[in-house]
């Protein structure tokens, strides 16, 4: 593992991957979740806290949205977006503030606004795309 991580550096928000052949490929990002560090942000709560409120009222103001993890296999995708023994996800975080949220915004709507959501979740890996 150590000589896979010499190839790899990280700095705040960038990742700098060095190839074999000298290629250096750079990844910027808006955050790096990193919980090896012991990151308190790096909870499903905190990556809840630094986007959820976003994507609430961008889906609330007419917009689409994707939540998107990437990472190798038993990384903690999964874990990060729906959770285990008894802590949510970022998922259903976000699926329970969205539908509170929407029904706090109807109750006030003095033009009887109503939301109509929809919600598709899809698997993509080598193997294709599973639509769950």
């Amino acid at each position: 593992k150590k000589e896979e991580l010499k190839h790899l550096s990280l700095k705040k928000t960038t990742i700098t991957v060095k190839e074999k052949h000298g290629q250096k490929n750079t990844l910027s990002f808006d955050k790096v979740y990193n919980s090896m560090i012991k990151d308190p942000g790096s909870t499903n709560e905190g990556i809840f806290h630094d986007h959820g409120a976003k994507i609430i009222d961008n889906l609330l103001s007419g917009s689409n949205a994707a939540v998107i993890v990437h990472g190798g296999n038993v990384t903690g995708k999964s874990y990060t977006l729906l959770g285990k023994h008894g802590e949510d996800g970022v998922l259903p975080r976000i699926v329970d503030s969205l539908l509170k949220e929407a029904k706090k915004r109807e109750k006030r709507s003095k033009d009887d606004t109503k939301y109509h959501m929809g919600f598709n979740m899809y698997k993509v890996n080598d193997a294709g795309i599973l639509n769950i």
